[in-house]
């Protein structure tokens, strides 16, 4: 059985383009809890806190962020590793 791929999610918080074709039903998913991701967000959440709230796997959440096009706000980043040479300070 073949599902119409769809490249725009509309809703009441604007018009999201994906990053990349989704099944109508993937899309329907995401856009049943989509006020949820954009309030944990705005609330400034963790994505683990989102996850768990949301009951998702981080992973999961993560592929709707991406596909999205969202900046998740409450993200701690790694680096630079500036003055490291060979795994020392």
């Amino acid at each position: 059985m073949n599902h119409p791929n769809t490249t725009k999610l509309v809703h009441a918080a604007g018009v999201f383009t994906l990053t990349r074709p989704m099944t109508s039903y993937g899309v329907e998913r995401i856009r049943a809890i989509l006020p949820q991701i954009l309030a944990l967000n705005e609330a400034h959440k963790t994505q683990m806190d989102a996850s768990i709230a949301l009951g998702l796997t981080v992973t999961t959440l993560r592929n709707y962020i991406t596909a999205l096009g969202l900046k998740w706000n409450n993200v701690n980043t790694r680096g630079p590793y500036v003055g490291k040479k060979g795994g020392q300070s």
